[in-house]
Order: C-alpha cells, then structure tokens, then sequence
C-alpha cells in the first residue's frame, strides 16, 4: 500500500521563511520519502505559492506532476488540496545540477573559510533569476557558518560574503553585511545593523548599527552606535567608539575614549585618551591632508578644533571650546577662545524679548 505524506501550512512556511526550498533540498526530501515507502506528499493550495516561488519552474515540472484532488480529508477545505506525486527520475543526477558546491576549510587558528564552486551553466536572463540564485547563494554560506560553529540571530537577514572568514563562537546579529576579505575572531559580536567591508576584528570586540570599511578592529573595543571607521584605520584593544564618530585614515592606541559627535582624520592618537564632544581634528586646507600626532593621556575637551599639521605631547589638556593651532608639549594646559563678556540685564533690549512682552 502506497503511503502519503502530509506537509502542513507550519512546516512549508518555515521552509519558506528559511529560504532552503532549493533543488538539493527537493532532491534529499523525495529519496527520504521513497526510502520510507512514499510516493506522495500534499499540501494546501493557499500556501502552494509560497512552495512553488522558491522553485525554478521548470525543474518543478520535471520532478512533480501537479493535480487537485477532493477525495481526501487530511485537510478542512477538500476543495484547495494539491498532490505533489514524484516522477520516475534520477534524483541523485539531479542534485548535482544545483548551481553552488559549498565547501568549508578549517584554517589553522581555528576558523573556517568558505569556498564556492559555480557549478551551473544557467543563463541569467532576468533580475529575478539573479536575485533568487543571490538569495540561494547566501544563505548556503550562512548555514555553512552555523554548522562551523558561528552564532547567528534572524541569520538569514544577513549577508555574508564568500571570502569571510568567521571563526568559532563569534556573533552575528540580525541585519548585519560582511563583505571581501574580513576576519572576525572568536567571542566577537557584529550587529544589529552593521557593515564591515575589508575588516579584521578580534575577540570579544562589539560593532553595532555602524560602518567598518578596510580597517583592523583590536580586542573588546566597544562601537557604535552609528560610527564610521574607514580608509585604513587602525584600533588598538580596549576602546570606546560612540554616537556618530567618524574615523579616517587614523591609528588610535588602547584605552582611548572617543563616544560621540566626533571626526578623528589622519592622526596618530596614543593611549589613555579622552576626546569631548564635538573634538573635530581640521586635516584639511582645502588642497593638503595634514597630518596629528597626539601623545598619551591627552584630554580633549568639549568643541575643540585641532588645527593640522599639529602635534599634541602627553598628558596634555585643551580646555573645552579651544582652536588649537600651535604645538603642545608634554604636560601641558591649554586655552583658546574669546573671553566671556557679561551684560546683566541687556537681553531685555534685544527684539526677541520686547516681542514676548507684547
């Protein structure tokens, strides 16, 4: 007797929602069910769309004859049932037409690398061939990761490039990119909302809701969020990156606080720093980049420009509200702005005022 299998709306849906629905999936369920003694499977028709929407149509055709069928009671409304009846083909010859072969290589300090194989000769025809071969492809490399050992939250709102290399025990947050040739190491956690291009980050270190491009990220460094690091910056270990920082083309030394409302451009910042809010560093003259250099344990205060080609020795501190323009040696106290007037009782001539009295 010919035995029926039954997928329901929970389990088509998952399937769907994971995006796995792809010929080598196909071809592995139909040999498990034939090895069971089933010919058949049905499902409803009302999620029969979603099924078929992760299918290339013409491989749908070759592998399933599709009928409707009321004489069953395996689902409430007999009027919306679909067999799906398998057809007599060489599945196993069929799974080695999937367009990817995914592979993963340890390396010797414990992460994997994946490595693609374009496998297929299809022709891309369409934005939509490309986009469903795009999502296929991702998502193949995401579960390769997990398998690895790699711990991803909503993964398959991610992409993860085929160059990555993502070791052991690291985090990826819903809606995170990584792309070319980054490395995240152990204990690291990226995302919510990050991009990282071309960026190696180092165990227990934390990007969310930030940019990374082409730098080199030390250990537990906190960023984001809502930064921008790019153009080679280089971060020692321990590091506080806020609120809408900007880092370019910069090295900044370790337990160095930089949270909020800040540019640091092609400088040289030592150790134990503080940067206020608002510290811009003015690298540029309108033709030149100039260059910073910033030793230890310099504090920053609030609103201050430093005025490049500038040097700034240890344990220096510019007074918030500065413009810094000259040279600072080691030890040093520094203040530069207006001196505060006060005018008790003169506002009340100013218009603004005389317009709320009357």
């Amino acid at each position: 007797m010919k035995k029926l299998a039954i997928i329901d709306d929970n389990d088509l849906l998952n399937m769907a929602t994971l995006n796995i629905i792809d010929r080598p999936f196909i071809c592995y369920l139909i040999e498990k069910l034939k090895k069971l003694g089933i010919d058949k499977f049905l499902i409803s028709e009302k999620i029969a769309t979603n099924f078929f929407d992760f299918l290339d149509q013409n491989l749908l055709k070759e592998i399933f004859q599709i009928t409707k069928n009321t004489d069953h009671q395996e689902f409430e409304d007999q009027d919306t049932i679909v067999y799906l009846i398998p057809s007599n083909i060489d599945f196993l010859k069929l799974n080695t037409l999937d367009p990817f072969k995914i592979t993963s290589r340890a390396l010797k300090d414990g992460a994997y690398k994946i490595d693609v194989t374009v496998q297929s000769n299809e022709i891309i025809d369409s934005y939509y061939k490309l986009s469903r071969l795009e999502i296929q492809l991702k998502n193949k490399i995401i579960v390769n990761h997990m398998i690895n050992g790699v711990i991803f939250h909503n993964p398959f709102t991610s992409i993860i490039g085929s160059k990555v290399v993502i070791e052991k025990g690291a985090t990826i947050e819903a809606n995170t990119i990584i792309l070319g040739n980054s490395k995240i190491k152990e204990g690291a956690i990226i995302g919510p909302n990050a991009f990282l291009n071309n960026t190696i980050v180092k165990e227990e270190t934390k990007i969310f809701y930030s940019m990374v491009e082409n730098s080199q990220i030390g250990k537990q460094v906190k960023i984001g969020p809502f930064a921008h690091l790019r153009d080679h910056c280089l971060l020692s270990d321990n590091l506080r990156i806020g609120n809408f920082v900007e880092i370019k083309n910069s090295t900044i030394d370790h337990n160095t606080k930089i949270s909020h409302l800040t540019y640091i451009g092609d400088t040289e910042c030592g150790y134990d720093c503080n940067f206020g809010c608002g510290t811009v560093i003015v690298n540029y003259d309108g033709s030149t980049k100039h260059h910073t250099k910033i030793g230890n344990n310099a504090f920053i205060g609030c609103n201050s420009n430093l005025i490049a080609p500038l040097e700034v020795g240890d344990n220096t501190f510019i007074a918030a509200g500065s413009t810094i323009t000259e040279n600072l040696a080691d030890s040093s106290f520094a203040i530069a702005r207006a001196r505060q007037i006060t005018k008790e009782n003169y506002a009340e001539k100013y218009p603004y005022f005389q317009r709320k009295k009357s």
